[in-house]
């Protein structure tokens, strides 16, 4: 349904909600600036995301969301992972450590 119709407006507008009082909470502690910072000189991202954020955050619509969901619900980014065992049964019966 995200990528066929895409959210409903209230679902978008209750996430955007939860984000800026996050965003809000998290601009009066030390750790979310360092991470802020951190993250401006390795990916050198543009400073305007931190000091914009509830502006940029408010641009999104349902159509950005749609189109998000394309690209990573579509399939092409998809991948199984299976955990390994601690123990392995093999052929013949006989068990053996995996790790």
């Amino acid at each position: 349904d995200m990528i066929n119709k895409g959210p409903q407006q209230k679902y978008l507008d209750k996430v955007k909600k939860q984000l800026t009082e996050q965003d809000k909470v998290g601009m009066k502690e030390n750790s979310v600036w360092g991470n802020y910072l951190l993250d401006m000189a390795v990916k050198k991202s543009d400073p305007k995301y931190m000091l914009q954020y509830e502006k940029l955050l408010n641009q999104l619509t349902l159509k950005d969301i749609q189109q998000a969901a394309k690209i990573f619900l579509g399939g092409k980014n998809k991948f199984t992972a299976v955990l390994m065992p601690e123990k392995i049964v093999k052929e013949g019966g006989e068990k053996k450590k995996a790790f």
